[in-house]
């Protein structure tokens, strides 16, 4: 079963078309990987998905709908978005600002332990009462992971999530990603470590110059060929204590 199908999907920014003909689909369950170089049509290919863009021409289902057939409500119960610039205007403390993930499900009762136990296990639930304006990058990163968590969707897009990262709190959500996806859930991360990918996602999409260059399972995808073709560099992909590597030279 397929979470996300898209069909030869066109799309971009007012006129200028960044995707062409992109095709392709996201398995229900997986750690999805999407990479590419810079500018290739990663991110734009996220905000079609979410709606953010509507495409020129082409077809997103998500679990089976077309996605222009989804309202607002509908949608954000089925899929949650952290951006890499994600802002909002006012000053919300951080439990204000992740409660913000149950305003689609209309269940009160329920929301006040949601939102804690989302808070903990992103490790911010000592911030709670700090307003976002004060926080670091990383912290305001772990924010936003937490509110998409408390939004408790099928589906999760997320967009270069680990960049404000240390390496601490970089593992520990590219593994609580993985765990979500042993419960079903689908991830889909854009995501430049390689090395990375290769530990986390089953299944990856390389894009480039705004089409699909390669898409399956990771260690299918992820291999030196591939990256020395895309990337323009040369690499090699080496095991270290039942891991594999990739190191670029």
């Amino acid at each position: 079963m397929n979470m996300i199908e898209i069909n030869n999907l066109c799309g971009g920014y007012d006129k200028k078309e960044i995707l062409h003909g992109v095709s392709l689909s996201i398995p229900a369950g997986s750690f999805t990987a999407i990479a590419g170089p810079n500018g290739c049509g990663k991110s734009t290919l996220l905000k079609h998905i979410i709606g953010e863009l509507n495409p020129f021409s082409g077809e997103i289902k998500i679990d089976g709908i077309s996605a222009c057939g989804l309202d607002r409500i509908e949608k954000a119960r089925k899929v949650s978005f952290v951006g890499q610039r994600s802002e909002f205007a006012g000053d919300f403390t951080v439990q204000e600002l992740v409660t913000l993930g149950r305003y689609c499900h209309f269940d009160e009762a329920s929301s006040s332990s949601i939102i804690d136990r989302s808070m903990e296990m992103v490790g911010i639930k000592h911030l709670k009462d700090r307003l976002i304006s004060s926080l670091s990058g990383g912290e305001y990163q772990l924010a936003m992971i937490s509110r998409a968590l408390c939004q408790d969707t099928p589906i999760m897009l997320l967009d270069e999530i680990t960049n404000n990262l240390d390496p601490k709190h970089e593992l520990q959500i590219l593994k609580l990603l993985k765990t979500f996806t042993a419960e079903g859930k689908t991830v889909v991360c854009i995501l430049h470590d390689l090395s990375r990918i290769l530990s986390y996602a089953d299944h990856t999409i390389i894009l480039k110059d705004g089409s699909v260059h390669a898409d399956g399972l990771t260690e299918s995808v992820i291999t030196e060929e591939t990256v020395n073709k895309v990337f323009d560099i040369s690499c090699s992909i080496i095991h270290v204590d039942g891991h594999k590597l990739l190191t670029v030279y």
